[in-house]
């Protein structure tokens, strides 16, 4: 296998959690313990952080210097512009892509992730795009060939396909080939990623617990503490919703795009259609009406899973 380039792709603009990759956990910033847990692994050639040309990123590129690492800033809007463009600067055929907001990521995450590779020579190797969710919730691994993420930049073309890069693959699932990879039994009602303080105060309540400990403490030594201390998971419970269907209906602004795209390819098609150009408009109306569907798939699930709650 060839070198593997480890993508942190990060801003430090988040709304939510403002500053949150930067913020101090135990005495470093969530990014550099991201970049701590990534270079233990022996199947990583080099990290690179994928941020945006904002001002207020500055601060990861002067991170990047600190850690002798490399940065590449790009498109603020376009996530997944951006990451294609720091391949090229690359000469890895396999790029790791793992998010600012995802600091337990360790070596045994990824040498399962890259064994799932070897075996399968998938385009796309990931443990959190598609059901069954396993993993707790921001312990993400995705893996992806240059060549299958050079094919998802050109043929991506809405904006929720932009800013959350690989939903392309998930709505188009015949054009990739795709490995999923699951672990039993599942603790995806774990919530591990970065968004709201109370994420913030479990992540420190984790390294604080591990801080002496000799090496990077991985997901099995995570978990048999959490299980042990049941109080700890309490502190960011109230978001940890288990993932049933899609990861990004979960994400903040995902829905948001959604409509966007919705508008744009209603406003394409209608042009078509005044042009009498009946092919192209009804591909135009057939796309808006899929991403309809999308929504409506989403309200029946959270309707369900609030059923389920209820009757509980």
């Amino acid at each position: 296998m060839g070198p593997v380039s480890a993508f942190v792709v990060a801003r430090n603009g988040s709304k939510r959690l403002p500053g949150k990759v930067m913020a101090d956990v135990n005495g470093l910033p969530v990014l550099e313990h991201i970049y701590n847990r990534l270079i233990a692994s022996p199947f990583i050639d080099e990290v690179v952080f994928v941020t945006s040309t904002l001002k207020s990123d500055d601060v990861i590129e002067k991170l990047t210097l600190k850690l002798n690492s490399k940065c590449f800033r790009g498109d603020p809007d376009d996530v997944l512009d951006r990451i294609y463009n720091a391949s090229l600067e690359t000469s890895s055929d396999l790029i790791l892509e793992v998010g600012g907001d995802c600091p337990l990521i360790d070596p045994g995450l990824i040498r399962r992730g890259i064994e799932e590779y070897e075996e399968h020579d998938a385009d796309f190797t990931s443990n959190a795009f598609f059901p069954p969710f396993t993993y707790p919730v921001g312990y993400d691994f995705s893996l992806i060939k240059k060549s299958a993420l050079a094919k998802l930049h050109k043929m991506a073309k809405l904006k929720s396909e932009r800013l959350q890069p690989f939903q392309f693959i998930v709505r188009h699932q015949e054009i990739f080939s795709i490995r999923h990879f699951t672990i039993s039994p599942s603790y995806n009602h774990f919530r591990w990623t970065l968004d709201y303080q109370e994420d913030l105060d479990l992540l420190r309540a984790i390294f604080l617990n591990f801080k002496n400990s000799e090496g990077v403490f991985g997901y099995s030594e995570i978990i048999s503490y959490l299980n042990e201390n049941p109080h700890i998971v309490e502190i960011n419970s109230k978001y940890a919703d288990a993932i049933e269907v899609s990861t990004a209906w979960h994400t903040g602004s995902y829905v948001n795009e959604m409509h966007e795209d919705i508008i744009t390819l209603l406003a394409a098609a209608k042009d078509m259609d005044n042009k009498a150009d009946w092919s192209n408009a009804r591909q135009g109306y057939e796309n808006a009406e899929s991403l309809v569907s999308e929504l409506l798939k989403r309200i029946e699930c959270f309707e369900a899973a609030n059923s389920v709650e209820i009757a509980l």
